[in-house]
This record gives C-alpha cells, structure tokens and sequence, in this order.
C-alpha cells in the first residue's frame, strides 16, 4: 500500500470587521434600491415623496407600464395629477433599465439608418431622360406672402449697399425706419434708406431698392422729390438678382438728372432696369 501525503486544507478567510460601516450600509442602500423593483412591482411609489392616489396608480401600473413602447395621451381634469402619473412612470422606467434598453435600440436604429443612408448613392443607377411635362410658376396669389418676398429681397440690397459703403470707410446710418431716421435727427420719411459719411467729408444720402430677378423699379414720389431737391448728393443703389447667388450692385448719382421715369404708377415713378444700367457708374 503506498501512502501519499494529505492534502493542505485551505483555512477560512479570515474575517474583518474593521471596516466603514457607513460606506457599507450606503452601498447595501444603493444595491437594495437597484434590486428593489424585483420583489416589490410598485417599488418607485415607496421611494417617491409623494403618495401617489388610486387613479394615479392605476394609469401607471395597469394601463401605461404594460405598453412598451409606450404610446399613450395622458389627459385629464385640471389637478388630476397628470404630472404624478408621469414623474411615476418614468422613475419606474428608471429603475426597471427600460430606459436605457430604449435608448440602445434608438442607438442600433440610428446607426443602421445611417449605414442605409450611406449605402443609397450606390443603389441610384442613371438612366435614359424622360420627358414629363412642363411646369408654368406663377408667382403667389397671396398678398402677404408677397409681402414677406419683397421684405426678404430689400433686406437683401440693404445689406449689399451698407457693406458696399462701410468696406471704402464711410460711417453709415440706416434710416430707413421711421424711428431710425428720427434718431438720426431726420423727419420720419426722409426719402432715403442710408445717410453715409465718407472720410474726406462727402455725405451720401442713399436710397436702396432690390429686384429678385431683372426689371425696373419704383420710385416714390417722396424719393423722387428728394432726389430732385438734393442733386448730387442723392445717390440710387440697384440690386439686381437678389434671389440668386450673385446679386448685382447698380450706383446710380443724381439719379433725377440722369434718369427719366418713364410713366407715373400712382404714387410711384418707375424706371426701366435698361436706364439704370446706363446711367450706373463704374467701379
């Protein structure tokens, strides 16, 4: 018979009580707050400060948690606790990780939608060109988005003349606005959209007007009769094109003595674009 020798017994772990208790309780807290959901379905209304009312209880736990996703319009009287239901709702979405699955499946879908996206230049294969029909636009019957149009453009030529005369070092003011001209101690309607002061002391009162596209302009009959009053001080800035990519910039100075307005619309004096451009100056 052949004798082996015994096997070593490991001894017990030895035992330490010489650590925190306070840190030690504070984490059996925060793993029994975290397994709480486990044994109690309700357990967000225990660690809630508020005692949540029947009805409250019965939305969240018996209607809303059992839809997932959820779709669902809360709605009820004034001071039915629709804010409770809610706070509840997600706090047990919270302690239940539903949360955070969701946010993880937004995060596949996201990503896989991309790859989709990625991917879709290489499914587009050019073909032969056929044709449809012909599509006539019309601008819209509707005054005020015409309005909002004509707004749009004449920001645009206000915009192109204010840096026209600010990039050759004039300190320029806008009046064109009733309490911008007052400010600038001029009467409401002066006339003119920019008062401009060049550094050798020339001022240049100037009036802006835009075109989306080609065409004439309008004058109004106060513009006119100030252009007519201050001569070479009067300056006419045409923007041409402001709807596309490259507008165009038409200076036009004393515009009442090198420029004939072809026909009186109303209150308004129009000018043909063909005019402008010959009376423009250079640079």
């Amino acid at each position: 018979m052949t004798l082996h020798p015994a096997a070593t017994v490991p001894s017990a772990p030895r035992l330490d009580f010489a650590g925190n208790p306070a840190a030690f309780s504070a984490v059996a807290e925060v793993l029994r707050l975290a397994h709480g959901r486990q044994f109690n379905p309700a357990f967000a209304s225990e660690t809630s400060r508020i005692d949540p009312l029947p009805h409250q209880r019965i939305a969240v736990y018996e209607r809303m948690l059992g839809q997932e996703p959820l779709r669902f319009l809360l709605t009820d009287d004034a001071g039915a606790g629709k804010t409770v239901m809610t706070g509840l709702y997600v706090r047990e979405m919270l302690s239940r990780g539903r949360i955070r699955r969701e946010q993880r499946a937004l995060a596949v879908e996201k990503e896989r939608a991309l790859a989709w996206l990625d991917a879709a230049s290489g499914r587009i294969v050019p073909g032969g060109v056929r044709f449809l029909a012909y599509a006539l636009v019309v601008p819209a019957d509707d005054a005020g988005e015409t309005e909002r149009h004509d707004v749009r453009v004449e920001e645009v030529a206000v915009g192109i003349a204010l840096a026209w005369e600010r990039a050759r070092g004039a300190e320029v003011r806008d009046v064109s606005r009733p309490e911008l001209a007052r400010g600038a101690g001029l009467p409401d309607w002066p006339g003119f959209d920019l008062l401009s002061t060049h550094p050798d002391g020339e001022v240049r009162n100037v009036e802006v007007k835009g075109r989306a596209g080609q065409g004439s302009i309008r004058m109004e009959v106060n513009e006119w009769k100030q252009a007519c009053h201050l001569g070479a001080r009067y300056w006419l800035y045409v923007v041409l094109d402001c709807a596309t990519p490259a507008p165009r910039l038409l200076r036009v100075q004393d515009p009442f003595a090198k420029l004939l307005a072809s026909r009186r619309e109303s209150a308004s004096y129009a000018i043909s674009a063909k005019a402008l451009a010959e009376a423009a100056e250079g640079g």
